[in-house]
């Protein structure tokens, strides 16, 4: 019922794409890294490889007896693009089919500072997500439904109650990333391949989210705090976007004032 309201808007979109594609991905479609390591502890029991993390998480999966470390369950990187108004999080884990062999994992929906969350259309079933519909954004929800198994990265989904904020409408895509890209992206550790000695696992997913206002970009503009896990909670993915201080750019742009001088100076003599 709480998605009848905007789902028609999505029922013309094209299907840009499939379930299995692999996607290029450039650095500059990423905009600006605002992951942050999510403060938990680790994984105290393994159970797998290593993940094989970018950009600023942790590299781990939270701390629980019954967690793994495996690739497939890694949250890794978060970027916003404020130019495009695009939010993208990087992770090894599927988020159209769920980690392999554990079809029944869905990803959560996206919390956004204490009173919004996006509302991400699923498929038939109202549990995965399919690699390309849209979202609502909701304010002040009032039911949530916590990670079964590591409640330390609850929330992880949206039931009901809020809010639909009219303004705050999107769309989400998401695929795999093409291997031959991270050499572009610049994201990858190179240290890993000698430390870990194999790569083979090293497979990363998109999750792009496309707003379609201004409402919901000034929520991640203002510095609100996001979140994202799925249902086991095996690991939590946060992030925060930090616009340069006022100051900042004033010194910024004194200093490049001075060397535009030093430089007609230097010409005129």
């Amino acid at each position: 019922m709480k998605k009848s309201l905007f789902i028609l808007s999505f029922s013309v979109m094209a299907i840009f794409f499939m379930a299995d594609s692999v996607l290029a991905l450039s650095k500059s479609d990423l905009g600006a890294e605002i992951t942050m390591n999510d403060g938990l502890p680790d994984s105290s029991w393994g159970g797998g490889s290593a993940a094989l993390g970018i950009a600023g998480e942790d590299n781990e999966t939270e701390g629980n007896p019954n967690t793994y470390t495996y690739q497939m369950w890694d949250l890794e990187g978060m970027f916003w693009n404020k130019s495009t108004k695009r939010l993208f999080i990087i992770g090894g884990f599927d988020y159209i089919d769920g980690a392999a062999g554990y079809p029944d994992v869905p990803i959560g929906d996206i919390f956004i500072g204490d009173d919004y969350v996006l509302d991400l259309s699923r498929d038939v079933n109202d549990k995965h997500l399919r690699a390309t519909d849209g979202f609502a954004l909701i304010e002040n929800y009032t039911g949530t439904e916590d990670a079964h198994d590591v409640l330390a990265s609850s929330p992880y989904r949206y039931l009901d109650g809020g809010n639909i904020v009219a303004d705050g409408s999107g769309s989400y895509s998401a695929y795999q990333i093409s291997k031959t890209d991270w050499s572009v992206i610049d994201l990858f550790e190179p240290w890993r391949e000698s430390y870990e000695g194999d790569w083979t696992n090293d497979v990363h997913y998109a999750l792009e989210i496309s707003t379609y206002g201004d409402y919901l970009a000034g929520l991640i503009n203002a510095g609100n705090q996001i979140h994202l896990t799925f249902q086991c909670g095996n690991d939590d993915i946060e992030g925060q976007f930090h616009a340069p201080e006022p100051t900042t750019m004033l010194l910024l742009g004194t200093g490049l004032i001075g060397l535009a001088g030093v430089w007609r100076k230097k010409l005129i003599q």
